[in-house]
């Protein structure tokens, strides 16, 4: 069962809804929601870092994501980008800054599995052999680390002009073998509810000004 808590935030509403595991729940989280009207999402989660400079407890913050699901083909063929909302990475960005976090900023990858999908021996040792290599493929590419929703989070998004981003912790190191389960998580929690007060700030300054994006330069006039 899938829940959802509605509150506010130093005066902001704000809903906060369990997804699941994987794109397929997201998706149905997702369309869920947008018929009852949310228009801006935030994905806060965990996730297994594929660079060294990473480490434990570090925060991602996605601006795209390798499509490695299954969920966003069925909406769109592979060749659409899976991208984050500009303004929600902006203030993602600038959550993290202001609250003094350790964040990165770039790509990710999103599978539909935990084992074989991310490189992982599955039961009795399977592994296929497209997967040998993927931690090693992805780290090449720049990938910052695996996580398993923001490919089917950012492309419905698009498809259905509305606003998403991710942050996660990274709880792991692929790289460097290293774990440490909630590292972090306090931390993306924190920096994403500052995300949706600068986003409610930002939103408001765009109606002020008959805008429909947010830039810095509003914040001068």
């Amino acid at each position: 069962m899938l829940q959802t808590a509605n509150g506010k935030y130093k005066g902001i509403d704000i809903s906060v809804t369990s997804t699941g595991i994987g794109g397929p729940s997201i998706s149905i989280a997702l369309e869920e929601l947008l018929r009852i009207g949310s228009n801006t999402f935030i994905r806060v989660g965990t996730s297994g870092a594929l660079q060294p400079y990473i480490d434990i407890g570090d925060l991602i913050i996605g601006t795209g994501s390798y499509r490695l699901d299954g969920a966003s083909k069925d909406y769109v063929e592979k060749g659409y980008p899976a991208v984050a909302s500009f303004e929600i990475v902006n203030a993602l960005v600038q959550a993290a800054e202001s609250l003094n976090v350790r964040y990165h900023v770039g790509l990710i990858a999103s599978t539909d599995t935990f084992y074989v999908g991310q490189g992982r021996p599955g039961f009795n040792g399977y592994l296929p052999r497209n997967k040998e290599n993927i931690v090693e493929d992805l780290m090449k590419l720049n990938i910052m680390a695996f996580e398993m929703e923001s490919a089917t989070l950012f492309t419905l998004s698009q498809i259905f002009n509305v606003r998403s981003g991710c942050v996660c912790a990274a709880i792991a190191n692929r790289i460097k073998d290293e774990f440490s389960p909630n590292a972090g998580v306090n931390n993306a929690s924190k920096v994403a509810l500052e995300a949706v007060k600068l986003l409610s700030e930002w939103d408001k300054l765009k109606q002020e000004y008959n805008k429909k994006w947010f830039y810095p330069g509003l914040l001068k006039i």
